[in-house]
């Protein structure tokens, strides 16, 4: 069916490459995901250091969404939440 298709790399260099970006890439996904959940493990830090009982602890921080009550088309209320990025 492909018979006459040919590629200008092989399955090895199309690996080699893949892994290539995964180096380059890796390191600014991790760093990514450790500043987004640092704020979460701070808080589960000072939650467990404190008892650990929810009237006492600090309400959990919210994200900067905004909140906009919008009508569909048939009229009834939505309430859309949009991120502010």
């Amino acid at each position: 069916m492909f018979d006459a298709i040919s590629l200008p790399f092989g399955a090895n260099e199309l690996l080699e490459t893949g892994s290539q970006l995964l180096v380059l890439v890796g390191p600014i996904v991790l760093l990514t995901l450790a500043f987004y959940m640092a704020g979460n493990l701070i808080d589960l830090v000072k939650k467990a250091n404190s008892g650990g009982s929810k009237s006492e602890s600090t309400p959990r921080r919210r994200r900067n969404f905004e909140t906009v009550v919008d009508m569909d088309s048939s009229g009834r209320k939505r309430i859309v939440y949009k991120h502010p990025y």
